[in-house]
């Protein structure tokens, strides 16, 4: 689960890093543990957005086992 803020998160050009972005490192680090994808997830965004949030970004990751 997910806040808008995580997929609306802009670039310098104005790109939203969007769900499509989220998907695929879902899909790339399906293996990771929930800690791990969550702060990879995390990484990825605020490296794209350049650290900048313009909204609030929250994301929760369970792992069942």
């Amino acid at each position: 689960m997910f806040t808008d803020g995580l997929t609306e998160a802009t670039n310098e050009a104005g790109e939203e890093f969007g769900e499509e972005r989220l998907r695929d490192l879902l899909v790339e680090r399906r293996r990771f543990s929930a800690a791990e994808l969550q702060e990879c997830i995390f990484e990825h965004s605020r490296a794209f957005c350049g650290g900048e949030f313009d909204d609030d970004a929250a994301l929760m990751v369970l792992e069942v086992e």
